[in-house]
């Protein structure tokens, strides 16, 4: 049997994947169907990667 705090848990977590989650990966999988989007995105990452390396590499030489 379940005790109260534990079905609250639950009912919370389900709440949460059901309302903010999903609608969250469908609007992330609709706008990846957008090729400027898509490119946009990738070029972020790409940003983002060369940088956190840049970043690396001036502490693996900084002593």
């Amino acid at each position: 049997m379940a005790t109260w705090k534990q079905i609250e848990t639950s009912r919370e977590r389900r709440l949460w994947f059901t309302q903010v989650i999903v609608p969250m990966a469908l609007g992330a999988v609709a706008l990846m169907q957008v090729p400027e989007v898509r490119n946009a995105v990738y070029d972020a990452k790409q940003r983002v990667g060369n940088a956190m390396r840049n970043v690396a590499s001036a502490f693996n030489g900084w002593k």
